[in-house]
């Protein structure tokens, strides 16, 4: 539609216009947008965001919104009309600095329905102007805000987002738009816009609404397919009123005398700031008086903005009031684009061998120069692939091209030291020598303590942060390469793992096996490769089948702990056991993480100073390892504080010996019962039916010194229909006749389907045969990344929450910005169907991804490249509907649209052996 025909009606007089019916004119012009951004890009995150737009141009699909609200980067966005008609909006333009920006939309997709444009008329504000908002408020379709304008020469406010507009003037209403109402017009009674919303002060009620004569001036270009003309001395000018105009230097007399407009306009305008290295460094000054441009006096921004964007590329002569003197320069006029990001660079990591540390040298904008070191120490190592994303200016599409900038060994700095292979890497030394400590078996301990590193492809297992995490590790087995560390560094299943021994040797690792009921993992390396280095490591061996065999940590036991802090520093706390206690962990109904239940731990008298991802040997009074002290992981989504715990190093025994047996030697099955325990006193032990010889029994026994039994807390785990299981409230006698003294032998049951419980229950004492559930080795062998959820096989902690399995596909997060993200109201679900295809296991899910991934991606992405037209604003990619399954059983169906040019389905998997790598398969 011309911009003739876009207007509403510019021959009826205002009269024969009414408020009343401002809605029915115009609301089939207004548009509820749905925004989703995938790379930080500015000032501006990531994520799903609403807003509004409106149509400028319906002939050929160009809708009006806020820069703020399409963003720079890439990001994929949908329009709802008023009829509930949906398309997708292309952005094609956002101006470099002011805060509009402009869509494109398929007519054809509307089917018919065929709206009117809303004339742009930003000469028809005036002060006290009644008007309308009408737009997309807090997500309420066409909600309708009035008020009158009174300010029209406001600077650009200053935003919390970090994104100010400048050179622009604003209007400013009291007004109650919210979020959400950004890019709705704001209307005279005729129905024409007169400016747009772009912020707001809520506590104030104060509304601020840009101004929209460049917005026109950009829509003559847009309408012909072309790139409007923008221009910029990088200076920053600001709008001050004649009294203060005069403080400075410049008399409204003299001012009419240089031909400025002192009778229509309000003031001045001033340079606020110069860009360093800009144009108009060193010619303007922070202060001066803008008098002219090209013998032009300039009182508004818009008059200024006509001249510097018609002459890009080009001088200016500009004359200015500086220290009381008239001054004329000649300014360069840089080309905006030139200096607006059109380009992202993503380094998630070498998917190529790299043989030399990375440095990137950055300066932060208080100009203090920093270095930031990347190491890369696999060869093998899983990423996304290094790429360079560009913006097609013309369709406002973006495309992506592999980044090989760092494949060059001359582009990678010299003075980081080789490694001496590829398997092991030279670092900053870091030795520490015990202080105070003369014990030999606290010195073994001491230099049997390597560094552990490791990185997290994704989020899997209920961890969702996929970072790099470094903390401390014990080798119990040079020999055979075993490390022991805390669950917490390698909780995530992609972790890519390395250790550093003596501060100076970095080799790679694996994480041989996870314990189920303690929160630490044991880790398998190559000792072999630690022989390549230049130098001599030294690595203590520890008999630490002695330290199976010493005596339970117990209630003012002095001890010494060996741990690193924060800085990665080695140190020795000499301290006292303070209590020692049944540990019982906080979970609340949001928490995906793993849990440690049943564990007799012990606290320290003398805070400790621990790595959060550390681990802590401690030593009894004669040296030897008694126990570990580690993290015990809480709710992240409450962000609860780190705890901590000790427990005895001989509960680890059966786990060892496997990993160090000649032969393979599989590690025993661990069955538990699914309950939480609880100790009980002798006296509640009687009020719950526990007969008096039990009682006596314990009462005489000088080696349980505890004196007290176990009953059920809590039900981790319910078990089917008709199995015989344990219940809330039940005493724990015997186990196979046995009298149950510790905690630990009811926590597990290595290698047992059954076991047979004395227990005492609603005062009834009896023998039950219970089966077990077993629990192994909790590590993800694949995880799909698919609609933008992370999806994989559930594990214990949420089979434990679900009454039933629904599927061996289950979704517990997706990633930010995302189709799945902004359509799926729940993140927790079993995925039982996808267009109708039931989905049971892995292979189901991968084969549907396959199927459903669209063949157009990469011919589309070649295309955008090549500048060919791309304004429908629908991205490769497909309609799909989802059923999914609550782990409390409810079933829930959405319809998503995929998208393949920003988030290509892929998955991460690896084989079932200790030493096999993840590797990366795009769909």
């Amino acid at each position: 539609m011309s911009a003739q025909s876009s207007t509403t009606s510019e021959s009826s007089s205002e009269s024969s216009f009414s408020w009343n019916t401002i809605q029915d004119r115009l609301r089939d012009s207004i548009v509820a947008i749905q925004s989703s951004h995938i790379y930080v890009v500015e000032d501006y995150g990531i994520g799903n965001s609403n807003a509004s737009g409106f149509v400028v141009d319906a002939e050929k699909g160009i809708v009006l919104t806020n820069r703020h609200v399409v963003k720079p980067g890439p990001s994929y966005h949908k329009a709802t009309f008023f009829n509930n008609i949906e398309v997708y909006l292309q952005p094609t333009y956002y101006d470099p600095i002011h805060d509009f920006a402009f869509y494109r939309y398929d007519p054809a997709e509307l089917k018919g329905f065929k709206p009117k444009a809303i004339q742009l008329a930003p000469e028809k504000a005036f002060g006290g102007m009644e008007f309308r908002v009408l737009g997309n408020n807090c997500n309420e379709k066409m909600s309708v805000h009035s008020g009158e304008l009174s300010q029209l020469d406001r600077n650009p406010p200053s935003l919390n987002s970090g994104f100010s507009d400048q050179n622009i003037f604003y209007i400013q209403a009291s007004s109650t738009t919210n979020g959400g109402s950004s890019g709705s017009p704001v209307v005279n009674i005729e129905g024409d816009a007169v400016a747009m919303n772009s912020a707001g002060k809520i506590q104030a009620s104060a509304s601020y609404f840009i101004s929209l004569e460049r917005a026109v001036y950009a829509l003559k270009y847009i309408r012909n397919g072309q790139v409007p003309p923008r221009g910029t001395m990088q200076t920053v000018f600001k709008h001050v009123n004649f009294t203060q105009a005069e403080k400075l230097g410049l008399s409204i007399e003299e001012a009419a005398k240089q031909g400025m407009d002192t009778k229509n306009s309000t003031g001045v305008l001033t340079v606020s700031q110069i860009l360093p290295e800009g144009p108009a460094e060193d010619k303007l000054h922070v202060g001066d008086i803008l008098i002219s441009i090209n013998d032009t006096p300039i009182t508004m921004f818009s008059a200024m903005a006509e001249i510097i964007d018609a002459s890009v590329d080009k001088e200016v002569l500009i004359c200015v009031l500086s220290n009381g003197q008239f001054k004329y320069v000649n300014v360069p006029v840089q080309d905006f684009y030139s200096v607006t990001p059109s380009r992202i660079l993503l380094l998630a990591g070498a998917n190529h061998p790299c043989d030399k540390p990375i440095v990137f040298k950055a300066r932060s904008l208080d100009n203090a120069s920093s270095k930031v070191m990347f190491i890369d120490i696999h060869p093998r190592i899983c990423h996304a692939k290094n790429a360079i994303y560009k913006r097609n200016s013309k369709t406002g599409v973006w495309y992506s091209e592999p980044y090989t900038g760092l494949t060059s060994s001359d582009e990678i700095p010299t003075q980081i030291s080789q490694r001496p292979s590829d398997d092991c890497a030279l670092v900053k030394p870091n030795v520490h020598k015990a202080k105070d400590v003369q014990a030999t078996n606290i010195d073994q301990v001491l230099r049997s303590t390597v560094k552990v590193s490791s990185y997290s492809i994704c989020p899997t297992n209920g961890n969702l942060d996929a970072d790099a995490f470094t903390g401390n590790g014990l080798v119990i087995s040079h020999k055979h390469g075993i490390v022991i560390c805390s669950a917490a560094i390698v909780a995530n299943s992609t972790s890519i793992v390395s250790l550093t021994f003596n501060g100076i040797a970095r080799i790679p690792a694996h994480v041989a096996y996870s314990h189920p009921l303690y929160p630490v993992s044991f880790l398998k390396y190559n000792p072999d490769l630690l022989a390549t280095s230049p130098r001599k490591i030294e690595v203590s061996e520890l008999d630490i089948s002695k330290a199976f065999q010493s005596d339970k940590l117990d209630q003012q036991d002095s001890v010494s702990v060996v741990f690193d802090n924060n800085e990665g520093v080695t140190g020795v706390l000499k301290t006292d056991i303070s209590s020692r206690s049944i540990y019982h962990p906080l979970i609340c109904e949001c928490c995906t993480i793993n849990h440690y239940h049943n564990i007799e731990g012990v606290a320290l008298s003398s805070q400790c100073n621990i790595n959060k991802n550390g681990l802590g040997v401690i030593c009894n009074s004669k040296g030897q390892i008694a126990g570990l002290y580690t993290r015990i992981p809480t709710c992240g989504a409450k962000k609860d504080m780190a705890a901590f715990l000790g427990f005895d190093i001989s509960l680890l025994e059966s786990t060892y010996k496997p990993l160090i047996a000649d032969s393979p030697c599989a590690i025993n099955d661990i069955g538990v019962l699914g309950v939480e325990y609880k100790a009980i006193s002798l006296e509640g032990a009687i009020a719950l039916g526990v007969d008096e010889r039990h009682i006596n029994d314990i009462w005489i026994d000088s080696s349980d010194d505890k004196k007290s039994l176990f009953a059920v807390k809590t039900i981790l785990q319910k078990r089917e229909d008709g199995i015989e299981s344990l219940e809330v409230g039940d005493v724990i006698l015997k186990i196979d006749g046995q009298r149950v003294k510790h905690i630990d032998e009811l926590a597990g049951f290595a290698d047992r389907s059954s076991v047979e419980l004395t227990i005492v229950r609603d005062m009834q004492e009896m023998v039950v045969s219970l089966p077990t559930t077993k629990i192994g080795h909790d590590i993800t062998r694949q995880v799909v990344f698919w609609a933008g959820f992370y999806l994989q096989e559930p594990w214990r902690i949420i089979k434990q929450k679900t009454d039933k399995i629904h599927s061996q596909v289950f979704s517990f997060c997706s990633r930010t910005g995302s189709p799945g993200n902004r359509e799926a109201q729940i993140f927790q679900f079993y995925i039982t169907e996808i267009n109708d295809t039931p989905i049971r296991t892995m292979d189901d899910l991968v084969s549907v991804v396959k199927q459903l991934s669209s063949p157009d991606a990469e011919p589309f992405n070649k295309a955008v490249a090549s500048n060919k037209d791309s304004s429908s604003g629908v991205l490769p990619g497909r309609d799909v509907k989802i059923r999914m399954v609550r782990p409390n059983g409810k079933d829930h169906v959405i319809t998503v649209h995929t998208n393949d040019h920003y988030m290509p389905a892929w998955r991460a998997i690896r084989g079932s052996e200790i030493s096999d790598e993840w590797k990366m398969e795009y769909f």
